[in-house]
């Protein structure tokens, strides 16, 4: 009723003695703001979220709630096809993941996300799945039913997912684009983020930096300095990255 400004659903009655600890419409706005949305009410959902993704989690707090404000909630009618965005939760409702033949379907729940995969970490499921498929219509069903049984607590990359379907009641998506990451940090005065692009870059240096023991200690303002001056290099399979007597520079 507070999120959407509509009449109560239903009646609550106590069944024991209970304190019960409320505030008004008008208090709750003198706190959070005039805004009260229901993005903007379902804002630590879409952080906890946003925290999940394993490149975003290594992003300053500051930055982590300019991005939750950058999102769009977007709703899908029942069985609708929907757009795999760089990064999207579920908001209400669930998304259907399709499974490869015979294993039926899996389902994105309240708060799951999936992602570009500049974004998220791949996960290795197709690889259960395949074969299961190789070994018979007994093992597909185990592990259909396992799979069913356990929800999937972190994300899927949009590439994993091939394709996403609401279900059938319908769900909304709070989705986050790459423009928007790049507009964010551009906002936030992060030099160098001239594109999309180089906004999923900057994210994956992000990450690649918080996991090196040396910089953990670092401030935001020299973690973001120290990202902005890493160049990144490829190498072939095979490629010598360091020899052994060399002096490191």
């Amino acid at each position: 009723a507070l999120l959407y400004d509509e009449p109560r659903l239903a009646s609550i009655r106590t069944v024991t003695h209970c304190e019960l600890l409320s505030v008004t419409y008008g208090q709750l706005q003198a706190v959070l703001g005039q805004d009260l949305s229901p993005q903007r009410l379902k804002r630590n959902m879409l952080l906890k979220g946003l925290r999940n993704s394993p490149v975003f989690a290594k992003f300053p707090v500051a930055h982590q709630l300019a991005l939750v404000d950058r999102m769009s909630v977007v709703s899908h009618s029942p069985r609708a096809l929907i757009e795999l965005s760089e990064f999207g939760i579920v908001v209400d409702g669930d998304a259907l993941v399709p499974r490869l033949a015979g294993m039926g379907t899996g389902l994105l729940r309240r708060g799951q996300w999936f992602g570009d995969p500049a974004l998220v970490e791949v996960f290795p499921r197709r690889t259960q799945e395949e074969y299961a498929l190789s070994r018979g219509p007994l093992l597909q069903e185990m592990l259909s039913n396992t799979l069913a049984d356990r929800p999937v607590h972190r994300g899927w990359s949009t590439t994993e997912l091939g394709s996403l379907t609401a279900g059938d009641k319908g769900c909304s998506i709070a989705v986050l684009r790459a423009g928007d990451v790049a507009q964010c940090l551009r906002d936030l005065g992060i030099a160098g983020i001239g594109t999309s692009v180089t906004a999923l870059k900057y994210a994956q240096k992000m990450q690649a930096v918080s996991e090196v023991y040396l910089f953990q200690s670092l401030s935001h303002m020299q973690m973001d300095k120290l990202v902005g001056i890493l160049f990144a290099h490829d190498y072939a399979r095979g490629a010598l990255v360091a020899r052994q007597g060399e002096v490191g520079r």
